[in-house]
């Protein structure tokens, strides 16, 4: 099998270093092939890295095809950084050349205008050699060193930031699960130094690079209508639960920074929600840990790498 990396970027492989979100990994792959690998898992991006890659532009994109290794890959939430470098035993292939090939090397026309990495199955080095673009002698891999200074495959855990109120059980049960089990790097503003910032700037500052955020709307204050306010003939009001002011403005800012798509609120019972937020997930937290599933089918959802053993107590 083999790598092929198509962008749109000029001349981007000419960096040595390029990001893939997790979305466009396996497109225009066949299904036999790609649903072992759709987890993308440490060990997948392992067995991914040790596959030679064909590095290819769009068809407006000014650049040259080259032949190459990758060297690493470092994860941190839906992102892969891919570091590789090319085989230089190998001259720059030609934009015709590749179209001479295509068929063979199982490239159809939407991928000459489309940003991804697929994995195609047959030897690229083989394919190559029968149309006369490389020598007889296929190259080999570049050996790894004995004492790497950075491991193949890097993963960092993803960022998620957890909104909270007075309710501190509920803000452990979650915290823990998402650091334990979920195994994602929990953003808890309270338990960040404060370094001299103001709470606005340490607040923006810690929330910078979340890749999702949890919003624990529990029912920590009364509230109600003012009794003068209300229509004449209505009941008089009474007071219902609700979550703090501060808990709500967090989960606007978090709604305006990553999409609605990319916040989920976990919901006390009998707190009232606020009508405002369409489209925001409310899962109920309840005593029976059915938040749990529900909350992980939202971060993978978004793309937030979740432990294949979350489900293991």
């Amino acid at each position: 099998m083999f790598n092929v990396m198509v962008t749109a970027n000029d001349n981007a492989w000419e960096e040595g270093a390029y990001i893939w979100d997790r979305s466009r990994v396996l497109e225009h792959t066949a299904e036999d092939i790609r649903a072992p690998l759709l987890a993308l898992t440490p060990a997948v991006l392992e067995e991914l890295a040790k596959l030679p890659t064909l590095f290819m532009y769009e068809q407006s994109a000014d650049g040259v095809p080259r032949i190459g290794h990758i060297r690493r890959i470092q994860q941190r939430g839906s992102d892969i950084r891919v570091i590789f470098e090319f085989d230089n035993s190998i001259p720059p292939l030609t934009d015709e050349a590749i179209q001479e090939v295509r068929w063979d090397l199982q490239l159809t026309d939407f991928e000459f205008s489309r940003t991804h990495w697929a994995v195609k199955d047959g030897d690229l080095f083989v394919i190559l050699r029968e149309h006369g673009l490389i020598g007889a002698v296929a190259p080999e891999a570049p050996e790894v060193e004995p004492e790497p200074v950075a491991p193949a495959v890097e993963v960092r855990p993803a960022k998620v930031s957890l909104v909270h109120g007075r309710d501190e059980a509920a803000k452990h049960a979650v915290a823990r699960f998402l650091e334990r089990r979920v195994a994602v790097d929990v953003i808890i503003l309270s338990e960040r130094p404060n370094r001299g910032r103001s709470i606005l700037t340490k607040f923006r500052e810690e929330a910078d690079g979340a890749a999702f955020a949890v919003v624990l709307l529990t029912g920590d204050d009364l509230g109600h209508l003012r009794p003068e306010l209300v229509p004449a003939g209505e009941a008089a009001p009474v007071a219902v639960r609700r979550p703090r002011q501060n808990v709500l403005f967090e989960m606007g800012f978090f709604i305006g920074q990553l999409g609605v798509e990319r916040v989920c609120a976990l919901v006390s019972p009998g707190v009232e929600c606020p009508s405002d937020y369409d489209g925001v997930v409310y899962v109920p937290l309840d005593n029976q840990d059915g938040w749990q599933r529900r909350l992980v089918t939202e971060l993978h959802a978004a793309d937030v790498p979740v432990s294949a053993t979350w489900w293991q107590a």
